[in-house]
């Protein structure tokens, strides 16, 4: 991956704010956590930033959310429930995996293992997203 920055900007497409710096390891796909207070990012594993919801400046140094799949470096597609209480995300190994975890109330580690919910297929997930009820996931997939 190329350097890359995590922004956040209003929708009108004023104030943009870069909350964390590019250095060489790449940062991507930046989901904000349902309660708006940190942002979760790939970039080697999943990363959470704490950011002030008033002014969408970060609070802290990110830190690494423990327990979230087993080859961190290839973990993709993060997605929360509507409650902040599980995220969903999709893990690519030799063959594809769409995993889901809880969470513990600070969100920054695992309250429990990971549950598979599809393995090893032969084409890739992508892109899981929770229902509103947080019931049901919603993903893609391509064959190879």
């Amino acid at each position: 991956h190329r350097a890359a920055s995590v922004w956040t900007i209003s929708t009108n497409g004023d104030d943009a704010k870069e909350i964390i710096k590019a250095v060489e390891t790449g940062k991507h796909k930046p989901v904000y956590a349902p309660d708006g207070k940190s942002i979760f990012y790939i970039s080697g594993g999943v990363f959470q930033v704490r950011v002030n919801p008033d002014t969408n400046e970060s609070v802290g140094e990110p830190s690494q959310i423990a327990g979230i799949g087993g080859v961190p470096s290839l973990v993709r597609n993060v997605s929360f429930s509507a409650d902040g209480k599980k995220i969903a995300y999709s893990v690519l190994m030799r063959r594809e995996s769409l995993m889901s975890v809880h969470l513990q109330k600070n969100l920054s580690e695992t309250s429990g293992a990971p549950a598979p919910l599809v393995q090893n297929t032969n084409f890739r997930i992508s892109f899981p997203a929770f229902s509103p009820d947080g019931k049901q996931i919603a993903f893609t997939t391509c064959q190879n």
